[in-house]
Parts: C-alpha cells; sequence; structure tokens
C-alpha cells in the first residue's frame, strides 16, 4: 500500500495536463500511487496520460461526464494510500511538495489536512506572485468562516479522516473544497498550511473567477459561509446579507472586487455584519485574526464606494488592531513570510497586486 494516493481529475485539460503529471511523477517522494480520473473528455487528455509509461499512475475512466465533485468521490474511493493528495490538471507540484507534506502529517498526527502558499502563474508558466493561505490557527478558523483556508490543489488530506465525514458532497459544483474543510473543521477536526510555496496554480480563462462566470458558486459558498458563521459564531445571517458577505471578503478577501459588484449600501450593511462576527469570533478563541486586520486595510484602501472617513476610519482601526499584543504573532509570520525565498517585492506588492488585479480581473480558480 502506497504512503500517499495523489488524486487528479482531468477534463478536457489536453493543453496542460502533460506538464501536471510530470511534475507529480518527479517528486523527490516516491512512495505514491497516482490516481487519475478521466471525466469523459473529448480531447487528447486519455491519450496523454495513457502515453505514460508508469507503474504509479492508475487511471480510471468515466463512461459519461460526471462532473468535478462526483469524479473526486470516485477516485477518493478508488485511492489506498494512508494520505490523499491533491492537484488540478493544469497545476504544477514542486519537486519537494509531497515530502515536506507528508513529513509534516507524520509528526503532527493531531492535524488532518496541511497545504501551502502557492505561486500564482500564467498559461505560459510566468510567475505572477504568491497568494498566502493562513497558518496561525485563529488565522485559519477565521478565514474560514468566509471562504476556503486552503488552495485545493495545494492539500494532503489523512484518507480515513475525509471518508469519515463522507468525502466531497456531491450537491455541490464549484464550493466542494471549501465545504470539506468546513465540515471537517466544524467537526472538530485541524488544517493548516505550511509557510511556503509548494505548488503553482496556473490562471488562465477556463479559472477566472468573475461574477458573470461562476455560476452559482456565490450561492453555495454563501451557503457553506452561512452554516459556519452559525456554527461557530452562533450568529444567523440573511441569504442576502451572505451572497453580499462572500463577494466583500470571500476570495482574496475583497482584494479584487468589482466596485460594481455590491452597492454602497450593501457594502456598508456588510460592514456592519461583519464586524459583529468578528467581535463575537474575538471573544470565541481569545485572539484577533491578522487576516481581519488585512481584510480592513484592503476594504478600506480600495473600496471606492465606501465614503472616504468611512475608509479612513476602517484603515485607522485597522493598524490599531496590527498594534495589539495579540496580533504580533501573526504579524511576524506575514512579514516573514513576504520577505522571504528572495521575494522581498512580495511586501509592497500587496498593495500594488491588489490594484492590478483588480484592474485586469480575479486571477484565481
Amino acid at each position: 500500500m502506497p504512503a500517499v494516493s495523489v488524486l487528479m481529475t482531468v477534463y478536457n485539460g489536453e493543453e496542460f495536463v502533460a506538464q501536471t503529471i510530470d511534475s507529480i511523477l518527479s517528486q523527490t517522494f516516491g512512495d505514491f500511487e497516482f490516481v487519475i480520473v478521466d471525466n469523459a473528455s473529448t480531447d487528447d487528455s486519455l491519450k496523454i496520460v495513457e502515453s505514460f509509461d508508469d507503474s504509479r499512475i492508475r487511471l480510471v475512466r468515466n463512461v459519461e461526464n460526471l462532473g468535478q465533485t462526483k469524479s473526486l468521490n470516485i477516485g477518493l474511493h478508488q485511492s489506498c494510500g494512508k494520505y490523499i493528495a491533491r492537484i488540478d490538471a493544469d497545476d504544477l507540484a514542486f519537486r519537494q511538495r509531497l515530502a515536506m507534506q507528508v513529513l509534516f502529517l507524520d509528526a503532527h498526527p493531531e492535524v488532518a489536512v496541511v497545504g501551502s502558499h502557492v505561486h500564482l502563474i500564467d498559461s505560459d508558466g510566468q510567475y505572477l506572485y504568491t497568494q498566502l493561505f493562513p497558518v496561525e490557527s485563529q488565522d485559519v478558523l477565521w478565514m474560514s468562516l468566509f471562504t476556503t483556508p486552503l488552495a485545493h490543489s495545494a492539500v494532503v488530506m489523512r484518507r480515513d479522516v475525509v471518508c469519515e465525514v463522507g468525502g466531497y458532497d456531491e450537491n455541490l459544483i464549484r464550493a466542494q473544497d471549501y465545504a470539506l474543510w468546513s465540515k471537517l473543521i466544524n467537526n472538530g477536526h485541524l488544517v493548516t498550511n505550511l509557510s511556503e510555496p509548494l505548488v503553482s496554480i496556473r490562471v488562465h480563462n477556463d479559472r477566472n473567477w468573475t461574477k458573470s462566470n461562476i455560476g452559482n458558486a456565490g450561492v453555495e459558498a454563501s451557503v457553506v459561509m452561512r452554516h459556519n458563521i452559525k456554527t461557530r459564531v452562533g450568529m444567523d445571517i440573511s441569504p442576502e446579507d451572505g451572497e453580499s458577505m462572500y463577494w466583500l471578503v470571500g476570495h482574496f478577501e475583497g482584494a479584487w472586487r468589482s466596485d460594481e459588484d455590491l452597492s454602497r449600501h450593501q457594502i456598508l450593511a456588510t460592514l456592519r455584519v461583519l464586524h459583529s462576527i468578528a467581535h463575537a469570533f474575538r471573544i470565541q478563541v481569545n485572539r484577533q485574526s491578522f487576516f481581519y486586520i488585512r481584510m480592513l486595510i484592503r476594504i478600506g484602501l480600495f473600496r471606492a464606494r465606501v465614503p472616504f472617513f468611512t475608509r479612513v476610519a476602517i484603515v485607522v482601526k485597522a493598524l490599531y488592531l496590527m498594534c495589539s499584543p495579540e496580533t504580533v504573532p501573526s504579524v511576524v509570520v506575514f512579514v516573514r513570510d513576504r520577505c522571504s525565498r528572495a521575494r522581498l517585492f512580495d511586501l509592497i506588492r500587496l498593495v500594488a497586486m491588489t490594484r492590478s488585479v483588480r484592474r485586469s480581473g480575479p486571477a484565481t480558480k
């Protein structure tokens, strides 16, 4: 039995799937099987997968397109490894990825899932920027209230724990990963991230995350979010507030959301709900999340529909919270991550990236 089952689904991914497979087969950690579920591709994806002569590859073929969520569960039940590592069919794993994440899980049996920071790359594989995910426990808990605290393509998870909670929710099309992490956290399991990038996530037209092309993803995510807030901080929020909250503080925590997505009234109403949630959260964990502070700074600096003096007040409050003793560990981790790996300009790009992405559109799933 292999230590790790790497799980990938592919549907018409001929452009990048060979590079993804190469990145897995080149891992420094070799005790794995590579379960690839072809979701009835109509292009040359299947031929490309079959062209690899490696006994670690196990190909599962769907006779019809079942969607990614059902395909993931099929692959999950076909897997034999103690750990399940995810990769999407257009992303790239760093060579040491599996070795580092398996070492971490072996040393921390209390952790159910471990992810990492990720590099965002374009269609040509050129580096765009580094996306940070929470490492400190209170930051993971805070971020998971509103959006996924893990990059799906960068996780390694304990197979028995994931199967114990029922795997992926097949009623969901796009928010299946967020729902899974939420279910694990709500059941008392720990999830976290390593404080360095181990995967490159590719940004291209099929993965642009805008209000016009995500279908029901916002509705799905807001349902998961509302359940998390109810379960963990005891607050009920309306479906309308849930969707507004999703657009305001969802992926990238409001960094690139268009000002056209929400009216001024919606933004201000959502901010009031957000502050109430943050207050309840702080009482619960006895600490403030640095990701909440970063969220306030971004909203205050870049939300043109928020009145100027309100924006100033938001930024001042965020800076005040940043100086409080309880947030110092998160601030230190954040600065360390931004200044490590010879990427000294990433700290500046926290602001510069936000503006450039908002002009060009989102750069994530």
